[in-house]
């Protein structure tokens, strides 16, 4: 707001005068609405703004001649061309549009809350919507992608897979997300944890999509992440002296406190580190800014990961992915033979028993039923055997003739 306006403001305001809404909103350059009208005139200029009031041969029109900024303006009848109106739905619809695409990556809970809280209630508030044809086409995507979830589907890279397609494609769909939270973790600079779930992919999923594509995340990240361990590791022996000081300058009591939160904050540092190298085996430690060796270690573990990494996203490898399906698709189909021969090429790719427990167990439920239906199957046919063979031998004993009764003989 420039400075004449704020005067005039304050003037009207001494001698007691009252400004009116519309004036008032003149005053202070702010729009009367968030809905706008947009005039387009025979000459082809559009001036965007609102409608303040309408005469036989023109309008009163409060013109954006900047973001925000307002003048009154008259513009005859004869040189409108025409009117664009905002409906009262429009910043509505702009907070459900917002809203759209949806990520892969949304749950059950967010859909039923989506429809519940937005878009049901935008229908049943704006029936006669200039934009209720898109919200519609909204409402039935998210219904038809529940639907998907709560079936035990998924939705992978925008594509809706049943639950059997979720079945088949199992290696490949907790792969991509890994690389997910991997992807989500590099973009918020948390470096360790996204090597932690490169890791992870390394170990479990070497033969995948999502691999080659978190070796290329991983060689532009590991740069950055060395940078920044460099300036923590110059950091720690002042950190560690102006700790001590610290506690030189405190008094006996604040100094026994502070001795108790940094025996609480060592401990767990402790902690997490045995996790990392005792438990979960990862050469990605964590750091302290009050600790040298394990950031020096790490960046050794990033000089030798760099270049290996490189490499390991250009060497060509096999489609695990494709090998699962396939031995998904055997089993389904009750060829037993087939599908082990497929379990053990991934073997030999050296997949984790535990990405191949899935199938594997997929592979003894489907044995098993394939016996116990050979069995009813069995059983069944030994039945009726055994009821033709009772039939057969009810039919020729009705066939034979019996032999009459003597008549008895009177003395």
């Amino acid at each position: 707001m420039d400075i004449k306006h704020r005067n005039t403001t304050k003037q009207l305001a001494r001698r007691g005068l009252r400004l009116a809404p519309l004036a008032l909103a003149a005053a202070l350059c702010i729009p009367l609405s968030a809905r706008a009208d947009t005039i387009v005139l025979n000459n082809g200029k559009t001036i965007k703004g609102k409608i303040i009031s309408e005469q036989y041969d023109h309008y009163m029109f409060k013109a954006e001649v900047s973001p925000n900024v307002f003048i009154d303006q008259k513009i005859l009848k004869k040189d409108v061309l025409s009117i664009d109106k905002d409906h009262k739905s429009l910043e509505d619809y702009k907070k459900l549009k917002k809203l759209f695409p949806l990520s892969d990556s949304t749950s059950e809970a967010k859909y039923q809350r989506l429809l519940k809280d937005y878009l049901n209630p935008f229908l049943d508030k704006f029936p006669r919507s200039p934009y209720r044809d898109q919200v519609k086409k909204w409402k039935k995507l998210a219904e038809k992608n529940l639907s998907i979830l709560q079936q035990g589907g998924a939705i992978i890279n925008g594509k809706l897979l049943s639950p059997e397609e979720v079945k088949s494609n199992q290696y490949d769909i907790s792969a991509i997300l890994i690389y997910r939270e991997l992807k989500s973790f590099a973009q918020k600079k948390k470096y360790l944890a996204a090597m932690r779930k490169f890791e992870i992919l390394e170990k479990e999923f070497p033969h995948t999509t999502s691999y080659r594509e978190a070796c290329k995340i991983a060689s532009s990240l590991l740069p950055r992440y060395k940078k920044r361990l460099l300036f923590l590791e110059k950091k720690v022996d002042d950190n560690i002296k102006k700790r001590a000081r610290l506690l030189e300058l405190s008094t006996d009591n604040e100094r026994t406190r502070i001795k108790s939160l940094i025996q609480v904050e060592e401990a767990a540092y402790a902690k997490s580190l045995d996790l990392a190298r005792n438990t979960l085996k990862s050469k990605w430690l964590p750091i302290s800014g009050f600790h040298k060796k394990p950031i020096t270690e790490l960046l050794r573990v990033i000089e030798r990961e760099i270049p290996r990494i490189k490499l390991e996203k250009d060497k060509p490898s096999a489609d695990a992915g494709k090998i699962y399906r396939e031995a998904y698709q055997f089993i389904d189909n009750g060829d037993f033979k087939s599908a082990m021969v497929k379990i053990h090429m991934l073997e030999s790719l050296q997949l984790s028993e535990k990405s191949l427990l899935p199938l594997k167990n997929f592979l003894l439920e489907a044995t098993e039923a394939k016996k116990k239906a050979e069995l009813i199957k069995k059983q069944q046919a030994e039945a009726k055997a055994k009821k033709d063979k009772q039939d057969a031998a009810k039919k020729d004993k009705d066939k034979k003739p019996q032999t009459p009764t003597p008549a008895p003989q009177h003395p």
